[in-house]
C-alpha cells in the first residue's frame, strides 16, 4: 500500500512538470462566476449562519502550532485534553460530545469512522490556506453528526503564484522541536504545493498528583509525529478543473501515568493516508462535479506489564477505510438564484480483532441546496435522505433567512434537523457494542443580530450575538451495566441544550501603531430533560460542559513589531451527568505572544515567542491528565515568494 501511495505522489510530481512545459497558450481563460470556483457548497450557503473564519493573523501566529491552539483562542469551543504535547485533543460546542462536531478536508469527513472522533492535537495550522469553523451546521448540508458545528479545513491554488518556499522552525519546553518545510509554485494553469514536517517532544514535565498528595514527573510521554500534504491543481481547456489531494501521515505517542499512577507502558501509534481527484466542469452558467476519495486510518494500541517485558498484555489494531464517490451539480442560471442537487455513494469498513469480523456500512444520499436572494434578503433551503441498510434516518431539512438592514447591521435565522448514525465501535466492540442502538436525532435553531461601523482612519468596531438551542433524542452513552458493570453504548436520554455566543472587536488606529482588542463568551446550559431509564437530573449541567467560556485578546502591533495578551477563563466542570463528585475547577490562564517581520535579501523573515500558562499554575482539562505548566516557545520561518503582480 505504501508502494500504491509513492507511485501517486512521483505522478502528482510529473504531472506537474509535464503541464507546466505544456502550459503556453493554448488553454483560453474563460471568465467564470468566482464565487462557485472557490467555495464548496457547505462554505456557499451559508449567510444563514455564524461562520468563524480565521484571519491570516490568527494562522500566522499559531503557523508552528496544531489546529486545537487555533480552535481554543476562539469561546466558541470547549477542548478536552488528555495531556500534554501530542496527546489527543478533542473539541466540541454547544454543549455537545466531541463526535457530534464534524471536520472536513476540503470537503472530505475526517472524524473517524469507529469512534467519531478527530485528534486535533496531529492536525497541523500551516498545512492548510483556509480555516474556519460554522457552529450551526445543517444535516441537510453536512449530513451525519453535525449537532456541534463543523470545521473545515481547505487548500486552495494561488493561480497568481510563480514559487514559494517557506522553512519554519520552533523549539519549545520539555524539549519539543518542530520543522516544516512549505513549497508552492506553477503558473496560470497548473498549481502544485506540498507541506511536510516532522514534530518531536518528550514532554518531561512534573506535576502534582492530588490523588496520592505528591509530586511526580510524567513519565512514558514522549511524541513523533511526521506527515506530508500535497495538492495539484490543474486550470484545462474547454472550462475544466481538475484537483487531487493526497495526505499521508504517522504519530508514535507514549500513552503517560494518569493521577494516582506511577508508570505506563502503554503506546498508540497512529497513521492516516488521504487521497482525493475532483474534476468540475463549468458550462455558461453552470457546473459539473465529481469527486472520488479513499479514506484510510489504522491505530495500533499496546501495552506491557513492565517496559522490559518482550509480550504485550494488549495489543489493539484497528484498520478503518472510507471509500466515496460524489456527483454535483450547480447552477446559476439567474443572478439572484442559485441551487445544486447531488448524490454521493459512501463504503465505510473497518477491521479489528475486537469486531470479530470485517464490518461494511454502505450510505447513499441524495440532497440539494437553493440559495435565493432578493433585495437585501437571503434564503437558503437544502434538503438530505440518507439510506443505510441498518438505517433509515428521517429526510434532512434546513431553512435559513439572512437580513441586511444597512451597511452595518444585518440579522440571521436558521432553523435544521440533524442525526448522527452509531459509529463501528458503538456497535461493533465486543462485548460491549451494541447493533441495536438509534441514530441520534434532533432540532437546532439558531438566531445572530451582526454590526460592523463604518470605516474610519481612526478606529473600527464590529460584535455579533447569537442565540441558540438544540434538542439531541436517543442521545448515545457509555453506561455500566448492573449485572456485570461492563460498559456498554446505549441510547440513554434526551438533551437539551441553549445558550448564547457574544464577540466584540474593536481596533484603534495611530499612525504606524495600530491596537486591536476582543472580547468573547460563550454561555451554555446543557442538561438531560429525559432519562430512559427514569433516572432524574433536573437542574444538573451535562458532564464536561461549563456554563461559562470567556477569551479576552489585547494586541499591539508598530510598524513590524507585534504583542499580544490572551486571558481565556473556562468555568467549573462535572465529569459526571449527575453531578455528584467534586467539579472540576475554573481555570483562568494567561498567555503572552511578541514577534517580528523584517525582509532581507528578498526574503521574509518571522521571529515569534511566547509563553503559555505564564502563573505556571497546576490544572487538568480531563480528569486524571495533568496538564503541564508554563512552557516557553522560540519560532522563526523563512519565506521566498516570487508573485505575479
Amino acid at each position: 500500500m505504501k508502494t500504491f501511495f509513492n507511485f501517486i505522489a512521483i505522478l502528482l510530481f510529473s504531472w506537474m512538470q509535464l503541464l507546466a512545459q505544456m502550459a503556453p497558450k493554448e488553454m483560453p481563460i474563460h471568465d467564470l462566476e468566482q464565487v462557485w470556483i472557490t467555495k464548496s457548497r457547505t462554505a456557499y450557503f451559508t449567510e444563514d449562519r455564524k461562520v468563524i473564519a480565521f484571519d491570516s493573523s490568527s494562522l500566522v501566529l499559531h503557523q508552528n502550532s496544531s489546529i486545537d491552539m487555533l480552535l481554543a483562542s476562539h469561546a466558541s469551543l470547549n477542548l478536552k485534553q488528555y495531556g500534554s504535547g501530542g496527546s489527543l485533543v478533542t473539541f466540541s460546542s454547544r454543549g455537545t460530545a466531541s463526535n457530534h462536531t464534524q471536520v472536513n478536508w476540503n470537503g472530505l469527513p475526517l472524524n473517524s469512522i469507529t469512534t467519531g472522533d478527530i485528534d486535533a492535537s496531529s492536525i497541523m495550522v500551516d498545512m492548510f490556506d483556509h480555516l474556519a469553523y460554522t457552529p450551526n451546521s445543517p444535516g441537510a448540508l453536512y449530513g451525519s453528526g453535525s449537532f456541534g458545528g463543523a470545521v473545515e479545513l481547505i487548500n486552495k491554488p494561488d493561480w497568481s503564484n510563480s514559487f514559494l518556499l517557506k522553512y519554519s522552525h520552533e523549539s519549545a519546553s520539555f524539549s519539543s522541536f518542530k520543522n516544516a518545510l512549505k513549497v508552492k509554485m506553477g503558473n496560470e494553469f497548473v498549481q502544485y504545493q506540498i507541506y511536510a514536517f516532522k514534530n518531536s517532544a518528550l514532554n518531561n514535565f512534573t506535576y502534582f498528583d492530588a490523588v496520592d498528595d505528591v509530586q511526580r514527573e510524567v513519565k512514558n510521554n514522549a511524541c513523533i509525529m511526521y506527515g506530508v500534504i500535497q495538492n495539484l491543481n490543474f486550470r484545462l481547456p474547454k472550462s475544466i478543473f481538475l484537483d487531487a489531494g493526497l495526505w499521508l501521515q504517522e504519530k508514535n505517542k507514549q500513552i503517560p501515568n494518569q493521577l494516582g499512577q506511577f508508570s505506563s507502558n502503554k503506546n498508540q501509534h497512529d497513521s492516516l493516508s488521504k487521497v482525493f481527484v475532483k474534476i468540475t466542469k463549468w458550462f455558461q452558467h453552470s457546473s459539473i462535479t465529481l469527486n472520488n476519495a479513499r479514506l484510510s486510518d489504522n491505530m495500533l494500541y499496546t501495552d506491557k506489564l513492565s517496559p522490559f517485558d518482550e509480550n504485550y498484555s494488549i495489543f489493539s489494531n484497528i484498520a478503518s477505510h472510507s471509500y466515496i464517490s460524489d456527483f454535483v451539480y450547480k447552477n446559476y442560471a439567474r443572478k439572484n438564484l442559485a441551487f445544486d442537487a447531488g448524490a454521493s455513494v459512501v463504503l465505510k469498513s473497518a477491521n479489528a480483532a475486537a469486531y470479530g469480523t470485517i464490518k461494511e456500512e454502505f450510505v447513499y444520499s441524495v440532497y440539494s441546496s437553493l440559495k435565493y436572494t432578493k433585495n437585501n434578503n437571503v434564503i437558503n433551503i437544502g434538503l438530505r435522505k440518507d439510506f443505510t441498510a441498518a438505517y433509515q434516518p428521517n429526510p434532512q431539512i434546513s431553512m435559513g433567512w439572512k437580513r441586511v438592514y444597512n451597511k452595518m447591521i444585518d440579522s440571521r435565522l436558521n432553523i435544521s434537523s440533524k442525526y448522527r448514525i452509531p459509529t463501528f465501535n458503538e456497535k461493533y466492540w465486543l462485548p460491549y457494542g451494541n447493533p441495536n442502538l438509534f441514530p441520534e436525532k434532533g432540532l437546532g435553531i439558531d438566531a445572530g443580530l451582526f454590526y460592523i461601523s463604518e470605516s474610519s482612519s481612526l478606529h473600527t468596531f464590529s460584535s455579533s450575538c447569537n442565540l441558540y438551542g438544540q434538542l439531541v433524542d436517543n442521545y448515545i452513552q457509555w453506561v455500566p451495566e448492573s449485572s456485570s458493570g461492563l460498559y456498554k453504548p446505549r441510547n440513554v436520554k434526551k438533551i437539551f441544550s441553549r445558550g448564547i455566543e457574544y464577540d466584540a472587536k474593536a481596533v484603534f488606529f495611530w499612525n504606524e501603531l495600530t491596537s486591536s482588542h476582543i472580547f468573547q463568551y460563550n454561555y451554555c446550559r446543557a442538561s438531560i430533560i429525559e432519562h430512559y431509564d427514569g433516572v432524574s437530573y433536573a437542574s444538573k449541567q451535562l458532564s464536561y460542559v461549563p456554563q461559562h467560556i470567556v477569551m479576552i485578546k489585547n494586541r499591539v502591533d508598530y510598524k513590524s513589531i507585534y504583542v499580544l495578551w490572551e486571558v481565556s477563563y473556562k468555568g467549573t466542570y462535572f465529569d459526571t451527568d449527575d453531578n455528584s463528585i467534586n467539579p472540576i475547577p475554573s481555570l483562568l490562564l494567561n498567555n503572552a505572544y511578541a514577534g517580528a517581520k523584517f525582509k532581507c535579501c528578498g526574503l521574509q523573515s518571522h521571529i515569534d515567542f511566547k509563553v503559555l500558562n505564564i502563573e505556571n499554575k497546576s490544572y487538568y482539562s480531563m480528569k486524571s491528565y495533568p496538564m503541564p505548566g508554563r512552557s516557553y516557545h522560540l519560532g522563526i520561518s523563512i519565506l521566498f515568494n516570487n508573485k505575479k503582480n
